[in-house]
C-alpha cells in the first residue's frame, strides 16, 4: 500500500464497462450523460426533462448496481488503502457510483463530443441559468479540465475569471461532490488511466489533480444542487466501520494534512498559470 500525497497508479487499466467503438474524430460540441439505475424511474422522470432543456444531446447511461458488481469485479477495490484512508469498508453504493462514473468516462471517449456534462439523477438546476454558464466555459476551455457544478464544502475559492452571472474559481482546500461535472477528453483519459483499482470515492479521486496533471475548477455560485431525492448510495448498503487503531488514526490524519497541503499549493500554481493566461 502506498500512503501519502501520491496514491494513484497507472499500472492497471479499468476494465471496459461498455462495448468499445471509439470515435476517431473530429470531436466537437458537448454531450450530456445522465447516470440512472434501471429501478429509479422517478429520478429519470425528474432529471431527463431538465437535461433536455439545456439544449445539448442527452444520453441516459444505465448506472451500475454496486451489490452485483462486487461479485463481477472482486479485485476492483484496494481494500487496504480505502480502509486506511476512511476507516471503513467501501459499500456497494459507493462502489456502484464510482463504477458508473468510470463507465461515463469510457462512453464519452467513445463518442464524437469534445466535452461531456455528467449528471447524477438526484440533482436539480435551472436550465436557463446553467446553459449560458456551460457555453462560456466551452469558450474558455483552456482554463479548466474538470469543472465541478455541484460541490460540498466551501473550499476557499480563488477567482480565475469573472463573468456577468458567475465566477470561475479554483479551490485552495479540498471539496467533494460529483452530482454535476463538466469534463474534457483529456480529463477522461487521465482519470481512466489512474482509476484502477479503486482506492477512494469518485469525488475524492478526481479532485487529486496534482496526481492527474489536470486543472479542477468550480463555479460560484454553484449552479447544481443535490439531495432533492433520497440517496440511493445509502440504500444500497452501509460502509462498515473498521476497528480503530492508533496507527490507523495517525495515518488518516497524515493523509488529510497531505491532501490539504497539495490541494492548496497545486491550486496556487494553477491560479498563477490560468490568471495570467498560460495555456
Amino acid at each position: 500500500m502506498r500512503l501519502g500525497a501520491f496514491l494513484l497508479s497507472d499500472s492497471q487499466s479499468a476494465p471496459p464497462l461498455i462495448p468499445s467503438f471509439p470515435h476517431l474524430g473530429p470531436y466537437k460540441g458537448l454531450g450530456t450523460f445522465v447516470l440512472n439505475l434501471d429501478r429509479c424511474t422517478t429520478r429519470l422522470h425528474h432529471i431527463f426533462p431538465l437535461a433536455q432543456a439545456l439544449g445539448f444531446p442527452v444520453h441516459r447511461l444505465q448506472a451500475i448496481e454496486g451489490s452485483e458488481a462486487l461479485f463481477k469485479y472482486p479485485q476492483a477495490i484496494d481494500h487496504e488503502t480505502y480502509g486506511t484512508l476512511f476507516g471503513k469498508s467501501m459499500g456497494p453504493g459507493t462502489f456502484g457510483c464510482t463504477l458508473s462514473h468510470i463507465k461515463a468516462w469510457q462512453t464519452f471517449l467513445a463518442s464524437p463530443y469534445a466535452f461531456a456534462l455528467i449528471l447524477e439523477d438526484d440533482v436539480t438546476f435551472s436550465p436557463h441559468l446553467l446553459r449560458p454558464i456551460i457555453q462560456k466555459l466551452i469558450q474558455d476551455a483552456f482554463l479548466w479540465d474538470l469543472c465541478g457544478m455541484q460541490l460540498n464544502h466551501r473550499g476557499a475559492p480563488l477567482v480565475v475569471r469573472s463573468y456577468p452571472t458567475f465566477d470561475l474559481v479554483l479551490y485552495l482546500y479540498p471539496v467533494t461532490g460529483a452530482g454535476g461535472t463538466l469534463i474534457n477528453r483529456r480529463a477522461a483519459e487521465r482519470m481512466l488511466a489512474k482509476s484502477w483499482p479503486l482506492k477512494m470515492p469518485n469525488d475524492h479521486f478526481f479532485t487529486r489533480t496534482w496526481e492527474l496533471s489536470l486543472c479542477f475548477a468550480g463555479i460560484q455560485p454553484r449552479p447544481i444542487t443535490q439531495g432533492v431525492l433520497p440517496s440511493e448510495i445509502q440504500k444500497a448498503g452501509r460502509e462498515w466501520p473498521l476497528p480503530k487503531t492508533s496507527k490507523g488514526l495517525l495515518l488518516r490524519a497524515l493523509w488529510t494534512v497531505q491532501r490539504s497541503l497539495f490541494t492548496f499549493f497545486y491550486a496556487l500554481i494553477q491560479y498563477k498559470n490560468k490568471k495570467w493566461g498560460k495555456k
